[in-house]
């Protein structure tokens, strides 16, 4: 499970330990990591994994904790009940930053395609939410489709037609008058 800081409690990590899930999740930079990252520093190592031993009232299992360095120079630590070594911390890492990619479809999702309402309906809310993922994924077939015959480039992110010219398309078409 790959999950934001504001899931950093050692009752989160022990709860998805009890439950079988593997976890890695950001760590809020405090005083124990910011000590680690000077040690590094001070010897010259760019990642580093610390093994513990992480007790709750929930019960305890057996973690480590990560310390990549990123693109800004910096070095960021992560949490992890996964057996992880140096030498595979930054791909793991990096599985962690393509989540963003998810983050900013949700978004794509919820600005152009999802229909606001003050319904408390829970199926309303589920069709439109449905609906909204069905129309984001109809806005990327159309973009891979339109990059295959026009552009012939498949590989940029960047979309031919963006998402707000095809809600726009659709709603045009779905108000219009027939023949």
């Amino acid at each position: 499970m790959l999950a934001d800081r504001g899931f950093e409690s050692h009752k989160v990590y022990q709860t998805l330990d009890n439950l079988g899930v593997y976890y890695l999740l950001p760590k809020i930079s405090r005083s124990p990591e910011f000590e680690v990252t000077e040690e590094m520093a001070d010897a010259g190592v760019d990642t580093r994994v610390n093994c513990g031993q992480l007790e709750t009232t929930l019960g305890c299992h057996e973690c480590r904790v990560l310390y990549v360095p990123e693109r800004d120079g910096s070095t960021h630590a992560f949490i992890t009940n996964r057996s992880i070594g140096p030498e595979h911390a930054a791909a793991w890492v990096e599985r962690y930053a393509n989540r963003w990619c998810i983050e900013n479809e949700y978004r794509a999702i919820k600005q152009e395609f999802l229909a606001t309402t003050s319904s408390t309906s829970h199926a309303l809310r589920t069709f439109y939410f449905v609906f909204g993922i069905l129309m984001y994924n109809v806005w990327r077939l159309t973009d891979v489709l339109l990059k295959a015959s026009v552009t012939r480039e498949l590989t940029t992110y960047t979309p031919v037609l963006t998402a707000g010219e095809l809600a726009d398309w659709v709603a045009l078409h779905l108000h219009a008058e027939p023949d």
